[in-house]
């Protein structure tokens, strides 16, 4: 029996959320962050108890899954979360790298100044994390870390974007970040970026983004040697 983790939020009166949307986000989130694995059979029926839903927004939210690549919808069997697709991996990390170099150029034309405590209040929590081997919450610091960097130039909607279309990228992300080492490292980068961005710096910021996403393609062997049925 899967267990889906989720905490309820009581909407306002106002919330126009359709169900399939709420149990398509929980379910995307327990993937992404490996509370469901690669290979584990769900079922409409188990979900929906777990949710307190009906099983036709269960059933929908699958199919928008599946559209994402997430899940395998199997005739008589049930609903398989996907392996992860290094091709499919490859394609987003292309994306997110060439956005993320045009916004970041954006950003150093008028940095705002308020924003720097916040950014320096986040790298110190991240540090926090390595001692406190916390990367569940290191996760939600390192998105924060960059969402305040594309909402400081406006570019809320590439944000999104980006969001909508690095399923896979991010689950492999999640798993580099089982390795303590790879952790630190990533810090190191964050805060990398984030000096160019003080020092108008756009030659260090280019290169440091580029390293910062492509240090993937180097991480992918070790984790296909490690965990090689998570992945096709």
């Amino acid at each position: 029996m899967i267990k889906i983790k989720y905490q309820l939020e009581i909407p306002g009166s106002n919330i126009s959320t359709k169900v399939s949307d709420f149990v398509y986000s929980i379910i995307r989130k327990n993937i992404i962050n490996w509370n469901i694995k690669p290979g584990v059979l769900m079922s409409e029926k188990e979900v929906s108890k777990q949710i307190n839903v009906s099983r036709t927004p269960v059933r929908e939210a699958f199919i928008k899954l599946k559209r994402e690549g997430l899940v395998e919808i199997l005739p008589q069997r049930g609903t398989v979360v996907s392996k992860i697709d290094l091709k499919r991996v490859e394609e987003e990390r292309f994306i997110r790298a060439c956005i993320e170099v045009a916004v970041f150029n954006i950003a150093m034309d008028n940095f705002p100044s308020e924003l720097l405590p916040i950014i320096e209040k986040n790298l110190k929590c991240q540090q926090e994390c390595i001692e406190n081997i916390d990367y569940k919450r290191f996760i939600k610091l390192d998105e924060e870390f960059h969402r305040i960097i594309y909402s400081s130039c406006k570019k809320e909607m590439c944000w999104e974007v980006i969001q909508t279309v690095s399923s896979h990228y991010k689950r492999i992300r999640v798993m580099t970040l089982w390795d303590k080492d790879i952790l630190r490292n990533l810090i190191e980068q964050h805060s990398a970026m984030f000096d160019s961005i003080r020092k108008k710096d756009r030659n260090k910021a280019e290169l440091t983004i580029k390293k910062h996403l492509e240090k993937l393609l180097f991480e992918e062997d070790e984790m296909k040697r490690k965990y090689p049925e998570y992945f096709r």
